[in-house]
């Protein structure tokens, strides 16, 4: 259960300010196999604030109003389970529900919901799923992931086959590492038994250095206690340690480690959840007849692991590759408009925030037959590329043709960046869109 102090829930009908004293106890970030949970309560920090907004933000997948991350529990998030084959309408039916395994209140929500997952994850690749170290082992498991389950309705999850069912083929890299009494590392990247692309869409991650500040707006996305996906848009991001750890306010459950925590604006992933609030998810209620969600949690509720480090270490992995993941470069020869301005972007992912040199090749090819080379650099920020690729700084660059290139003739450009990371040996990338002709500018 989330503790969010956002000031526009303050005036929420739903919320309830309260001044409480700090709960310790066993964590409910932790979804492993049996034998290997973690005590998440480890991983987090106690709150200095003292009044705060309880409020449940979990959605149904067929519920939420954002088209964007409803697609990407579809399409991108697959669920731990432990199973041979994809889960029937029967095995569906026939799984114990949450208000009766949890011993809940009746009115509880998702109290029917069935529970058949046990960690979440999210596809980074066309074989790679994403997840928390402590939902898995050092070497493929019985475990397997599921695409597609979540409910289309309120009383319907949806069908799942055997083209959404995978099985582990590799474990490519899985980080456990303490520091003192803290986990400071716990993600884990598991290889598909085959590719889950085209059917499904790997999300875009971010690749920059601490690119969000505090307050930007997180989603999370996964299934808590078990459930079918929920989804939580009403985060904020609270702070982001120099450890790479990641704090949040989203609502997370046992079920939950794993899940792709979403910066919104560009939907990317900026980290994968480890651990959850440091405390019971459902506790009894005031006459201790029945269980109830815990709202006693003053802490921040998200613990993660920032992509940029999973990055850096997936990619140094020997014999590792991946064109869209591990690539060195990145961008696009856009556009040239009629008053002869040429617009692209590039960024280099091994040095994300720094500005790059494009080298610029020009060509007029009506009389008098011509040619130039010239330099730009990344000046100009883009918003969009930003937001896309999870970046801060420069990535745009923008200039005008010279003169004797225009004055009514045609040509064509082309843009590229020089590699100079390993000399002697130099690799030069074309951007996408080289060459480009033009014609008729003035």
């Amino acid at each position: 259960m989330t503790n969010k102090t956002s000031a526009k829930r303050w005036g929420a009908s739903r919320s309830v300010a309260m001044l409480m004293a700090v709960v310790s106890g066993v964590s409910a970030g932790a979804c492993g196999p049996a034998g290997e949970d973690l005590d998440d309560s480890r991983h987090l920090e106690e709150r200095r604030d003292k009044v705060i907004s309880f409020y449940d933000d979990r959605q149904d997948v067929y519920a939420h109003p954002d088209a964007t991350l409803a697609a990407l529990a579809i399409n991108s998030t697959p669920i731990m389970m432990t199973r041979s084959g994809a889960p029937t309408s029967a095995n569906v039916a026939a799984s114990e529900i949450l208000g009766a395994k949890k011993d809940l209140c009746s009115g509880e929500r998702f109290y029917n919901d069935p529970t058949l997952g046990e960690c979440s994850g999210v596809l980074i690749d066309d074989d790679l799923v994403l997840t928390a170290g402590h939902c898995v082992g050092t070497s493929c498991g019985a475990q397997a992931w599921v695409f597609g389950y979540y409910r289309t309705n309120a009383t319907t999850v949806a069908s799942m086959s055997s083209a959404d069912y995978f099985t582990c083929k590799e474990m490519v890299l899985n980080r456990r590492r303490e520091s003192g009494s803290s986990w400071i590392e716990d993600y884990a990247i598991i290889r598909l038994d085959r590719p889950a692309t085209p059917r499904f869409t790997p999300a875009r991650v971010a690749f920059g250095n601490h690119p969000f500040p505090q307050g930007q707006a997180m989603a999370l996305i996964g299934s808590p206690s078990g459930i079918p996906l929920k989804i939580d848009s009403a985060g904020i991001l609270r702070s982001l340690a120099t450890n790479d750890n990641l704090k949040a306010d989203l609502d997370t459950f046992g079920g939950n480690s794993g899940s792709a925590m979403y910066a919104q604006g560009g939907y990317t992933v900026a980290g994968v959840l480890f651990a959850g609030s440091g405390g019971d998810d459902y506790v009894p209620n005031s006459s201790n007849t029945c269980n109830v969600a815990n709202e006693s949690l003053w802490r921040e509720t998200a613990s993660g692991y920032a992509m940029r480090p999973i990055l850096d270490k997936l990619c140094a992995t020997p014999g590792f590759t991946s064109g869209r993941l591990c690539f060195k470069f990145t961008g696009a020869l856009e556009s040239i408009d009629s008053a002869g301005w040429v617009t692209g972007w590039v960024f280099d992912r091994r040095t994300p925030e720094a500005q790059v040199t494009v080298d610029v090749s020009i060509m007029r090819t009506s009389f008098p037959i011509s040619s130039t080379t010239l330099t730009v650099q990344t000046d100009q920020i883009r918003t969009d590329i930003n937001e896309q690729f999870g970046l801060t700084g420069a990535h745009g660059f923008r200039f005008q043709l010279p003169a004797a290139f225009r004055n009514n003739a045609t040509g064509v450009l082309s843009a590229s960046v020089v590699d100079m990371s390993a000399p002697p040996v130099l690799w030069t990338y074309s951007l996408p869109g080289s060459p480009m002709a033009y014609q008729g500018i003035p």
